[in-house]
């Protein structure tokens, strides 16, 4: 894939004087901001806008590659075979100056506005879009620039959602709509959002930053730390979540999913498969769930809620010194081992047949073994040192 001359030197500049404004967020898709700007205001903050258009023609099948130290980047999937780049350089200005509607704008402005913008590479099926700053100038130049303040850019990118995508970010918001390839996801505390995910394995990797995502379809894989991960309408083949201390909030998956945390709650509404998690600390809570669930925690409750279960191998739900609420189908039929060493327990299936079933380590004394129905092959062993367990019947 190679750029032709033309397409690298040709935006398309407009600038936009903007009163009293905030920087606003990127908006639901990726649309340009709209309004006209306030009543002048000799103490109002000013905001200068400058946007350009470049658009890159792609002539084979790769990998888009974007990194922006210095602003968010929202990226969304379409059919056409180039990639269009929205340039916005943002600069917001607090001095009690007149306001002066007529350009040129001033100097200072268009200087700091002057120092950003956006390198464009491509070489063996990668293309790159860098955000730069201060390109020109010499080192020790640069090196001043760490000390100054410099307007955000603002990467806005439609490109072939049939292409790899990786995007890197520091402290700036990532968006990623409409993509139908792989996606590798990275930032520091920017917070990270994506809907409509087909890729066959994705993955978001982020620090302390929030990650939220929809409707996704393919393997996705997530390493977080204190931010929070909510994801609605997964069906994936595995779904793999991990933080330290982040809440995670899965709605309405199905596949295999496994989630880890050391001190973050998590919490499960509706989902269909396989589910397995891991806590330390953190409340695990799982509702109106269909297939299969193991689990333990060590110091925090458990709460489970299934409507249907139909795992058909042996599993367990234990911790050590949480409780344990488990409520089964009424019509779960298997094998059932609830057990604590020191916490009470409270069944509400009746247990047949229970001479000549296989124990496994040594017997709690507050312990309930045994088959509920005649005919079930599931296994399912309920377990704590020292938390209550409730096992009960639901609908």
């Amino acid at each position: 894939m190679t750029l032709n001359d033309g397409d690298k030197d040709r935006p398309i500049v407009r600038l936009i004087l903007i009163v009293g404004m905030s920087l606003g967020s990127l908006g639901p898709a990726l649309a340009s901001p709209s309004g006209s700007p306030l009543p002048p205001s000799s103490a109002a903050p000013r905001e200068w806008v400058s946007e350009s258009d470049r658009e890159v023609p792609l002539k084979s099948v790769g990998t888009l590659v974007i990194s922006n130290p210095y602003g968010p980047v929202a990226v969304q999937g379409w059919s056409l075979d180039r990639i269009r780049i929205k340039v916005r350089k943002r600069w917001t200005t607090t001095e009690n100056q007149p306001l002066v509607m007529a350009s040129p704008w001033p100097p200072e402005v268009k200087k700091r506005m002057d120092l950003m913008d956006v390198r464009i590479a491509s070489q063996k099926g990668r293309i790159e879009v860098i955000g730069t700053a201060g390109q020109g100038l010499e080192l020790g130049q640069k090196l001043q620039l760490k000390k100054t303040p410099l307007p955000i850019l603002e990467l806005i990118i439609r490109a072939p959602s049939h292409l790899a995508l990786q995007i890197f970010s520091a402290s700036n918001a990532i968006k990623v709509v409409s993509w139908n390839s792989n996606v590798d996801l990275q930032s520091k505390d920017g917070p990270i959002q994506v809907q409509d995910l087909s890729g066959k394995a994705s993955q978001i990797v982020c620090m302390t930053c929030t990650v939220a995502g929809e409707s996704i379809k393919g393997d996705l894989r997530v390493l977080a730390s204190s931010g929070q991960v909510d994801l609605r309408q997964v069906r994936s083949g595995k779904l793999y979540v991990e933080t330290t201390s982040g809440s995670v909030l899965v709605r309405d998956t199905f596949g295999d999913d496994q989630l880890v945390t050391d001190s973050g709650s998590i919490q499960v509404n509706r989902f269909s498969g396989h589910l397995e998690f891991k806590s330390h600390h953190g409340t695990v809570m799982v509702s109106e769930g269909r297939g299969g669930v193991l689990g333990s925690t060590v110091a925090s409750d458990i709460h489970v809620e299934m409507r249907d279960w139909n795992l058909n191998e042996k599993t367990a739900i234990q911790s050590e010194t949480g409780a344990v609420h488990v409520t089964l189908p009424s019509g779960f039929s298997g094998e059932l081992d609830v057990g604590s060493e020191t916490g009470k327990v409270y069944l509400g299936f009746s247990l047949v047949d229970t001479k000549n079933l296989e124990t496994y380590g040594p017997i709690p004394p507050n312990r309930f073994k045994g088959m509920v129905g005649r005919e079930g092959t599931d296994f399912l062993r309920v377990s704590t040192k020292s938390g209550p367990i409730w096992v009960l019947k639901g609908i």
